[in-house]
């Protein structure tokens, strides 16, 4: 994943037991962006047979400015 350059929206669907039965990609948007309708994921889900879901959603944008906003600063390093 830490090579992607866009987002992605990924869903898992999820047994009674709260195994994963299956995963599909949502949707795939550009480097800072990404848009789903409510009414895709649940009609995915619904389709999938899934008891639960589990959304997992990309930011490749975010964790590049996130490891630039987290560098320890000069006194904390102290």
């Amino acid at each position: 994943m830490a090579s992607l350059v866009h987002e992605e929206l990924w869903i898992a669907a999820l047994d009674i037991h709260g195994c994963v039965r299956e995963t599909r990609l949502l949707a795939r948007g550009s480097g800072d962006a990404l848009y789903v309708g409510r009414s895709t994921v649940l009609r995915t889900a619904l389709d999938m047979a899934a008891h639960g879901s589990v959304l997992a959603h990309t930011t490749p944008a975010a964790t590049r400015r996130r490891r630039r906003l987290l560098r320890p600063s000069r006194r904390e390093t102290n």
